[in-house]
C-alpha cells in the first residue's frame, strides 16, 4: 500500500517555491549598505497571492528583492 501524503503535489510544490524564494530573497544585497535580510518569509495560499515580510535594513532592500524576482509589488 503506498504512502499517501495529507499534502496535494500543488501544496508541497507552493510550499517548495516559497521556500526556494526566501533562499533566493536572503541573498540580495541592499543597494545602499550591502547588507542582507536577517529574515524574509514568504507566505499566501497560491501563487496569486504570495507575500513577504522582510525583516532588513532599510526599504531599497525590500525593493532590490522585488526587482530580483522582477515584482513590483509591495512588500508587507
Amino acid at each position: 500500500m503506498a504512502h499517501r501524503s495529507r499534502y496535494s503535489d500543488a501544496e508541497l510544490a507552493l510550499e517548495t517555491l516559497k521556500l526556494e524564494l526566501e533562499r533566493h530573497l536572503r541573498k540580495v544585497p541592499c543597494p545602499v549598505h550591502g547588507e542582507h535580510s536577517r529574515r524574509v518569509t514568504v507566505y499566501g495560499s497560491s501563487v496569486y497571492d504570495m507575500r513577504f515580510k522582510v525583516d532588513g535594513c532599510c526599504d531599497e532592500l525590500a525593493d532590490a528583492m522585488l526587482e530580483s524576482i522582477g515584482q513590483a509589488n509591495s512588500i508587507v
